[in-house]
């Protein structure tokens, strides 16, 4: 049986997000709310066009947790459960600047990192 080898990449830095209080971690998994607001809709060898219909985005699983799941530069273990991509209308996402708004303030205050 052929066994692929898969990594994580490389963290993309010119990207500019606010992180909520909200986000956390536990002895198993990370939960991030944030809203980015410069550079994640491109990187390095891709792109999201928002008047796409039909944009992949992936997801991965391991049945082994992170090793440090509060440190931001903690290992990944290699996702031995799940390997997937699914595709998303993404122009059914979109809100009014107001709309918009209004969720940021509803998710109350961010925390510097």
């Amino acid at each position: 049986m052929s066994h692929r080898q898969f990594h994580p990449p490389v963290p993309y830095t010119k990207t500019a997000i606010d992180v909520f209080q909200s986000s956390g971690s536990n002895a198993t998994h990370w939960h991030a709310d944030f809203v980015c607001w410069d550079g994640c809709s491109s990187w390095l060898g891709g792109a999201i066009d928002p008047n796409f219909f039909n944009s992949s985005f992936g997801y991965a699983a391991s049945t082994r947790p992170v090793a440090s799941p509060a440190n931001i530069n903690g290992s990944i273990p290699f996702h031995d459960l799940a390997r997937e991509h699914f595709d998303f209308d993404i122009t059914k996402a979109k809100r009014s600047s107001g709309d918009f708004d209004a969720l940021i303030r509803a998710a109350g205050p961010t925390v510097a990192w």
